[in-house]
């Protein structure tokens, strides 16, 4: 029933531990001693999760969690989640300020929405500190913003993450970034679509730092691989902006009026605006843009 559990104490190391079922062998007994309740002593701050586990551990290392949301859902601020290779469900930060990390990479490690919502949405109000780390986003979908990763009011750093074939009909297919100041390392943003504005990164009153990343083989309305809305700052350093479709304008970024660009060290090339103006950049008339030993080319507009 529930609150009962089977537990075995060993004689030889003078432990007890549970057990879902028991096999007796010969001159073996089992004593029925009672319900009781169990509590677990384990309390973080590392709650560990894998394929392997259940939420019905208690999220230490040999007794992992199954998902990641219960691994969210009993941390606290500071804590991290450290998660073993496999797919996973798509999950929420709820408000908290922690760390969810692999342990194998993104390559192995995927969190697949399966179509129905974003792979993952970080918001909290007042903003936290969100960290996450070495992930494949893929299959996230939404109907307004945010294919992939959906993020609003929030503090981020988005580090050694793959995030492709994300979609929506509204903004940001593979990252939405909204009043928020997010950092984004050693990411890939790749194959991501949007019926709207910003097919691989849309941002608005946002704060943003791009390094050592890919933008590549999006598609969106306007911004084929980021839509930088107004009042937003960015920063683009060391980061490949290739292959990008826009239908309207900015293939490769398009900036609304008073956005503030700086890009450093960067490939803007083979971008495309189908239908009208700015194959690689299309800026407002009230853009301030800084560019520094960056290449602007091969990119083509209608």
């Amino acid at each position: 029933s529930e609150g009962s559990a089977t537990r075995v104490y060993d004689y030889n190391s003078d432990t007890w531990e549970t057990q879902s079922s028991v096999n007796l062998g010969n001159n073996e007994a089992l004593a029925y001693i009672g319900d009781y309740e169990f509590t677990s002593s384990y309390s973080g701050p590392t709650w560990h999760v894998s394929t392997t586990g259940s939420d019905d551990n208690d999220g230490s290392e040999g007794n992992p969690f199954a998902t990641i949301q219960k691994g969210i859902d009993v941390s606290s601020d500071g804590d991290t989640v450290l998660v073993q290779a496999g797919t996973y469900e798509e999950f929420q930060f709820n408000g908290k300020g922690i760390t969810i990390s692999s342990i194998n990479g993104p390559e192995n490690t995927i969190i697949d929405a399966d179509g129905n919502e974003p792979c993952v949405s970080i918001e909290s109000t007042p903003p936290t500190q969100a960290s996450l780390n070495g992930f494949t986003l893929t299959n996230g979908w939404s109907n307004n913003a945010g294919g992939g990763l959906y993020i609003y009011r929030q503090s981020a750093i988005l580090s050694d993450l793959i995030i492709t074939n994300n979609s929506t009909n509204g903004e940001g297919a593979g990252i939405y970034i909204n009043e928020s100041n997010v950092e984004i390392n050693n990411s890939s943003i790749i194959n991501n679509s949007s019926d709207n504005y910003g097919g691989g990164i849309f941002s608005a009153l946002s704060t943003i730092v791009i390094k050592n990343s890919t933008i590549s083989n999006n598609s969106g309305y306007y911004g084929g691989g980021l839509l930088i809305g107004t009042n937003s700052i960015i920063d683009i350093d060391s980061t490949d902006i290739i292959s990008n479709t826009a239908i309207h304008r900015g293939g490769g970024i398009y900036a609304s009026d008073w956005a503030e660009i700086s890009i450093s060290n960067t490939n803007i090339k083979w971008n495309e605006a189908e239908q009208y103006t700015g194959g690689g950049i299309q800026c407002g008339s009230i853009t301030k843009i800084t560019l520094e030993n960056t290449h602007v080319d091969s990119n083509s507009s209608y």
